[in-house]
């Protein structure tokens, strides 16, 4: 069985995902970011600073959500920038077709903050679309 899913066949099921799921999706999408965010560390409690490591090491290499990814914390926000995402163009099928894109990063920041001991309060405080497949995002934390 090989280890990666193909683009298209990713492409295709995200796009039949959302249509099936309807006004519930984004709802949905957001649960599952945040299961698939818990899992970034095998602990209990992780350090800001390994967050920062253990996250980056997870959408870059475990998820292979994008070509490039890149994790910083700086004055209380967790910021990322991906660049390739491999959500972003099925969502642009969703567009297209009059459709509302739905993506699970936000979902999966808020739940791979959880676990972080000095963080008692996660808030997303932007994003930022420069393409399609290039984005930021950031959270703040409390």
């Amino acid at each position: 069985m090989t280890e990666e899913i193909p683009e298209s066949l990713f492409q295709k099921y995200h796009v039949a995902l959302v249509k099936v799921l309807g006004e519930d999706a984004q709802k949905i999408f957001v649960k599952l970011g945040r299961e698939l965010g818990s899992k970034i560390a095998n602990k209990e409690k992780i350090s800001l600073k390994e967050l920062e490591t253990e996250l980056e090491n997870y959408l870059q290499n475990d998820l292979k959500l994008g070509e490039k990814v890149k994790v910083n914390i700086e004055n209380n926000f967790l910021n990322v920038e991906v660049q390739g995402c491999k959500v972003c163009p099925a969502n642009e099928i969703l567009r297209s077709e009059g459709l509302r894109g739905v993506c699970f990063l936000p979902g999966i920041l808020m739940g791979a903050v959880k676990p972080v001991e000095e963080v008692k309060k996660a808030t997303v405080a932007g994003s930022q679309k420069f393409k399609v497949g290039h984005c930021k995002m950031q959270i703040k934390l409390e």
